[in-house]
């Protein structure tokens, strides 16, 4: 990423506050990766964050973020538009500003309907016609090009719309949700052609709602010659699931892009976390430890780069909650496996794995250096060993290391080591 033409775009943006115009563009978004293969030159935007709260001078992650999605922020089409031609941008300003300044690639979800827009004002979780389509396309296509057009350069990722596949943030139909993603890239490639088109993501561990939505979608856009420049997907597991069910989830998304004859074009992480409730009666396990949670939050990370799963989004930077098992925020221990696994995986390649009985195993190379991640799965106290194939040291998720000698025996537990 280009640090001064990011810092460029953020006084363009700033000056179309003080001016009352819109932004000018200052960059083309950067290349996203093309293979569904485990990721090479790992990008740091692979490392992506929700932060509710943004615009708060105090709340940017003290983590490695390159990447942003903006949900759950306060900037929604419901938020800025709230009336027919009026819009309040100084939220959506304000974040799109910081995410520039600090560097990190911005995705921009283009929903939730207005309810002056709306066909039907049933209510929808984020409120009275959120989950409906727009009235007419017309409605649509303005609010595309009003976005698109004001930020310019500033925005890289436009998606669609959020967890399509669920009633209570969609219910329109399959059909409708691709006409309207073909229509918005038209707008957004014509007022920025450096904007990569994100298709509308869809939750993966319902499958009766995922098989009612995602295949037809898929379908919708191929007659659209497919114009979008990214999947994305939810992969929250089942709550008592971690980060094995997640795997299969995400390949199960991979088979379904390849059955419909999807371009080889990035597949997205938009939201991801464990113990969320559900599906049906499953309620959040108490089996948050620090410990686990630090091993889950890189075992995510280390599993993206591996399925070759680009920018995954962790929801949410905010404290400890109810809502959710693993807490990533100022000095938590997933926070700081985050980090950890940040400095291990940027700039490097992750090779073929092998998993041999319950420890899996894959090589890693990055600055000129060889190295094995390795961890155990299967269950929570799952353990086994391997050989270090050099001296070196050990390295674990919370950033300490210590020396090995070569050939020597290194226990391995559910929380990844790099080991060399």
């Amino acid at each position: 990423m280009n640090r001064y033409l990011r810092s460029a775009g953020a006084c363009a943006l700033a000056a179309s506050l003080i001016l009352g115009a819109p932004a000018a563009s200052a960059m083309a978004a950067d290349p996203a990766p093309e293979a569904r293969a485990s990721l090479t030159n790992i990008p740091v935007e692979e490392f992506g964050q929700h932060v509710p709260l943004i615009i708060s001078a105090k709340d940017w992650p003290t983590i490695t973020t390159g990447s942003i999605r903006l949900w759950d922020t306060g900037v929604q089409w419901r938020d800025v538009n709230k009336q027919q031609g009026k819009y309040n941008w100084a939220i959506l300003d304000a974040a799109v500003i910081k995410a520039n300044e600090k560097n990190a690639t911005v995705m921009y979800v283009l929903g939730s309907t207005p309810q002056w827009a709306a066909k039907n004002t049933k209510v929808g979780i984020k409120g009275p016609g959120s989950a409906s389509p727009p009235k007419t396309m017309d409605i649509w296509n303005t609010w595309v090009k009003t976005v698109a057009k004001r930020y310019k350069g500033q925005i890289d990722y436009y998606q669609i719309w959020n967890e399509a596949n669920l009633q209570n943030f969609w219910t329109g139909s399959p059909q409708e949700m691709a006409q309207m993603t073909i229509s918005a890239a038209k707008i957004i490639k014509a007022q920025d052609p450096n904007a990569k088109v994100v298709a509308a993501s869809t939750t993966l561990r319902l499958s009766k709602d995922y098989n009612r939505f995602f295949p037809p979608y898929l379908a919708g856009l191929k007659k659209g010659k497919w114009p979008v420049q990214a999947f994305g997907v939810s992969s929250y597991p089942a709550a008592d699931g971690g980060p094995d069910e997640r795997i299969a989830l995400i390949q199960t998304a991979q088979q379904t892009l390849a059955k419909a004859g999807a371009p080889n074009r990035p597949l997205m992480d938009m939201e991801v976390n464990y113990g969320l409730a559900g599906p049906g009666a499953i309620a959040r396990p108490n089996i948050f430890t620090n410990d686990l949670q630090a091993a889950w939050a890189s075992r995510t990370y280390i599993d993206s780069a591996r399925l070759g799963v680009s920018n995954t989004y962790w929801y949410s930077w905010v404290p400890a909650g109810p809502l959710l098992g693993v807490t990533v925020y100022n000095g938590t221990p997933a926070a700081t496996a985050i980090n950890t696994t940040a400095a291990w995986l940027v700039g490097g390649s992750i090779g073929s794995c092998t998993t041999s009985g319950a420890v899996t195993t894959c090589p890693l190379t990055n600055g000129g250096k060889t190295y094995t991640l390795a961890w155990a799965s299967g269950s929570n106290t799952a353990t086994g060993s391997v050989a270090a194939p050099a001296a070196g040291q050990v390295c674990a998720v919370n950033n300490n290391c210590t020396p090995i000698a070569a050939g020597a025996s290194v226990p391995v537990t559910i929380s990844p080591v790099r080991i060399g």
